[in-house]
């Protein structure tokens, strides 16, 4: 039998004593289980079940009278916090999750309750308890027991950030009036957030050395670690030129978010040799680029800024396709790599910008003397220079082949380029004057037509004189190429015209090479010389002195004077004759007769 009913100091109720009648055994006491040997009765309630659960008694009864057995006790309030995440990263919210659940009571009987068949109890009714969060709640402290946030606001922890390492505990409390007050922590790590670089990290394409480990500063606002610090860095180049060297002492800072690189710089200024620049000595003098985030696309970076070496050619350079052409020393200046976006295609680019450098010459030179140049005014980005205008020096007189030689006027055009170096003819025209060739009488001159592969020099006829006359007819034409040697010239279809001779006479052969006539032979003719009809047999050509003619001079169809040493003079183009003989058979006479002139 149930004696009293009392009520501890949290309120909740329970009995003293309770015996069960099949194995008088004490089990009044909350949850408590016994085996079930017969069949088991407590308080006159059979348990049915193996175990049997004792029943909490509302208020003070007896003999089982108004007691509430309804399967659902009545329950304490409980509180429970969980973490999954109890390690984060600075910046970086916990996932907490808090399970506060109230008790119920059975204060009330239920009207709608059918009475116990066994003993008559009525069920009651279950009402929750109320259960609420203690104002500034949850709570923040450090392991000390500091305390660092409270909830006054009613937020939560969503007005507090987790901005340093550590390790934290967050508080909950909750109040019911029946329970009293619950309290439940959670304890949480908070890390680092930006881990230190170590070894090597890799901005706007270059590897950098880290001599040391590189600590990041943690940007809350932009959840984002920067780092900054002086590397080794591998400056690799490809392109117009290659360029391999490691470079110490290099600034760099770099912004690194959700593990990618979004911003950084690489800055350095010095004078580093480097070696060669293609054909140019180079030195390193400044490294500039920065490294963006995209306004429109934060997975893309932009890349700016450049490196700039200093180029200088310290010798002269022969050009391939003008063999008497040559690059002089002393162009110099800025050669760049640069770094650009273009937005209209969203590419990144890298290129070799040459325009930076100046001075470029290039002369044409034969021997020691220098009868042409051009110079570049400006240089394009990739190297190339577009109608490079050429100039001749009038007065510089060469040797070409035995010939002495001025350029006195060129429009020639060039197109070249640095690498690889390149310098091309496209066209033109010039003029020769050559120096009279020995065997003739005055300066040649020759129109010249230039083009990429080769030169084509023209003389007139007309313009040369040799032997006190002159020639006509047909142009002589000859072809050489970029060495600007003479090849021989060769006329054909000429005629001689001497002021003393009343015809011109048809040339046979006319030649000159080396620099000087080496043929010249007239053809068959028949003139008048001071009044005097000759026939003109043949002529010979004797090098540097002058021209004998094989002639008679005719008196009739039938008689002819024989012409000893017609000669023309080279140098005056004076005419002598040393006699003229006369042989008349007529019968009974015999006449012989020799004229000395």
């Amino acid at each position: 039998m149930i004696t009293s009913c009392t009520v501890d100091d949290t309120g909740r109720e329970y009995t003293d004593e309770g015996t069960c009648e099949a194995c008088k055994k004490t089990i009044w006491k909350p949850g408590e289980k016994h085996e079930k040997t017969t069949e088991h009765i407590v308080n006159g309630q059979s348990c049915g079940s193996s175990t049997c659960t004792v029943f909490t008694c509302n208020k003070e009864c007896s003999g089982g009278e108004h007691c509430d057995h309804s399967d659902n006790l009545p329950s304490d309030c409980s509180l429970d916090v969980t973490c999954e995440n109890t390690t984060i990263k600075v910046g970086e919210s916990p996932n907490i999750e808090v399970n506060a659940e109230a008790g119920k009571d059975t204060e009330e009987e239920d009207p709608n309750a059918e009475p116990c068949d066994n003993c008559g109890y009525i069920d009651k009714l279950e009402t929750p308890h109320s259960l609420q969060a203690v104002d500034g709640y949850p709570k923040v402290t450090n392991m000390n027991g500091d305390e660092l946030f409270s909830n006054s606001n009613g937020n939560g922890l969503s007005d507090f950030s987790f901005g340093s390492p550590g390790d934290y505990k967050i508080i909950y409390k909750y109040y019911c009036e029946k329970c009293g007050t619950l309290e439940d922590s959670v304890t949480i790590t908070v890390k680092a957030p930006c881990e230190p670089y170590e070894g090597s990290v890799n901005i706007a394409g270059f590897n950098f050395q880290l001599g040391s480990p590189v600590n990041g500063v943690y940007d809350a606002t932009n959840q984002s670690c920067s780092y900054s610090t002086k590397a080794k860095m591998n400056l690799s180049l490809a392109g117009t030129f290659s360029v391999s060297k490691d470079i110490d002492g290099v600034d760099i800072s770099w912004t690194v978010k959700d593990g990618n690189i979004i911003s950084g710089g690489i800055s350095w200024i010095g004078d580093k040799d480097i070696g060669k620049l293609g054909f140019l000595s180079g030195k390193l003098k400044e490294i500039n680029i920065s490294v963006s985030q995209d306004s429109e696309d934060d997975n893309k970076v932009k890349i700016s800024g450049g490196i700039k070496f200093y180029g200088e050619l310290n010798q002269d350079l022969s050009l391939e396709k003008i063999p008497v052409a040559i690059l002089k020393k002393g162009l110099n200046g800025s050669v760049s790599y640069k770094f650009e976006y273009d937005s209209a295609t969203n590419e990144q680019k890298r290129f070799w910008d040459l325009s930076g450098l100046n001075k470029f010459k290039v002369e044409f030179k034969k021997g020691s003397k220098i009868f042409a140049e051009a110079a570049a005014a400006s240089i394009e980005v990739d190297g190339t220079i577009k109608n490079l205008k050429v100039k001749a020096k009038p007065d510089v007189e060469f040797s070409s082949n035995g010939y002495s030689v001025k350029l006195t006027e060129s429009n020639l055009t060039l197109d070249a380029k640095l690498y690889p170096l390149d310098v091309t003819p496209k066209s033109g025209l010039g003029k020769f004057i050559i120096k009279a060739p020995e065997g003739l009488n005055k300066d040649l001159k020759m129109s010249l037509s230039f083009t990429e592969e080769n030169i084509t020099g023209v003389v007139k006829a007309a313009d040369i004189e040799l032997f006190g006359g002159k020639l006509t007819g047909k142009e002589m034409s000859i072809t050489f190429d970029y060495q600007f040697e003479l090849e021989n010239i060769i006329g054909k279809s000429l005629k001689y015209k001497h002021p003393k001779f009343d015809v011109e006479v048809d040339v046979k052969k006319f030649e000159i090479s080396s620099g000087q006539l080496q043929s010249f032979k007239l053809n068959k003719a028949e003139l008048k010389y001071e009044g005097i009809a000759f026939t003109l047999s043949d002529s010979t050509y004797e090098a540097g002195k002058k021209l004998s003619l094989s002639a008679k001079c005719k008196i009739d169809s039938n008689n002819e004077f024989e012409v000893k040493n017609f000669n023309i003079n080279q140098t005056s183009g004076k005419i002598s004759i040393e006699s003229i003989s006369v042989s008349i058979e007529k019968a009974p006479f015999k006449i012989k007769w020799n004229c000395y002139i």
